[in-house]
């Protein structure tokens, strides 16, 4: 990219999910009079992989201090206001300004469903903490909208969103295996679309949707749905008690680095959700 010679300027968007490597930093270097990298510090950072060190080039970008900083405020993705409060609240100081997420109905926004159900580790592949109780309810939910969007010959825009790769692909065979006539999209790997020749469904209804994604946290950059399932494994303690459970998660599946590594992970942990 840059052994031709400098750029007057280099616009690197996504830069904090932009992997650093000497090729990426040279694009700094290959900028004679501006270098913009647009992205967002408070994500997650790259995947690791093989021997990155999961940064993205706008946080090795900021941490030598070659760039400086200049936040925009302005959030315009959400429908609802409750959908970026807690990320305003807690990582971004209430600072962001949302003009578009003003309530458009009074079953929009964010639903809190208790499960009371165990996490428990799955051997695999891949393997790591599940939630079994949570998969269930998130298909169960997944399947009545479907049933409803079929009767009503009405679109589908649902996706389903897991903290590691273990919940993530318990969901998706749950769902594969469903009685709802949902399978694997041929143009989107891991992702489900309803079948076409299902029984009392308008095939050309269904052609329209856009694919059903069941992914890890870390593979849903810039993904938009009308319904959006979150299962969290998951919940806060009472009062009083630590975060091992969290901790435990992060280690044994690997949620904080989005890995699914196959290391020690305990038979069951109290945590429902």
């Amino acid at each position: 990219l840059v052994r031709d010679g400098a750029f007057d300027a280099v616009f690197v968007d996504e830069a904090s999910q932009y992997p650093t490597s000497p090729g990426a930093l040279a694009l700094i270097a290959a900028a004679s009079s501006a270098f913009v990298a647009a992205g967002d510090d408070l994500q997650l950072p790259p995947r690791k992989t093989g021997g990155s060190s999961g940064r993205g080039l706008l946080d090795d970008a900021l941490d030598a201090g070659r760039l400086p900083l200049q936040p925009l405020e302005w959030h315009y993705r959400s429908g609802h206001p409750s959908l970026i409060a807690a990320s305003n609240t807690l990582f971004y100081g209430g600072r962001l300004v949302a003009p578009a997420a003003a309530p458009r109905s009074t079953k929009s926004g964010v639903v809190l469903v208790v499960v009371d159900a165990p996490v428990e580790s799955a051997r695999g592949p891949p393997a790591g903490l599940v939630n079994r109780g949570q998969a269930a309810a998130i298909v169960r939910d997944v399947v009545d909208r479907v049933q409803k969007a079929d009767a009503m010959d009405a679109a589908l825009s649902i996706g389903v969103v897991t903290l590691n790769r273990p919940q993530r692909g318990l969901i998706y065979g749950l769902l594969t295996n469903a009685d709802c006539g949902l399978e694997a999209h041929p143009d989107r790997p891991g992702s489900l679309r309803r079948c076409i020749g299902w029984p009392g469904r308008d095939g050309r209804v269904a052609m329209s949707d856009p694919p059903l994604f069941v992914e890890s946290i870390d593979r849903i950059q810039g993904e938009e749905r009308d319904v959006v399932f979150f299962s969290t494994l998951l919940a806060p303690r009472d009062a009083g008690h630590g975060n091992d459970d969290f901790d435990a998660l992060e280690e044994g599946s690997g949620a904080s680095s989005s890995s699914d590594d196959d290391g020690p992970v305990p038979d069951a942990l109290d945590a429902r959700a």
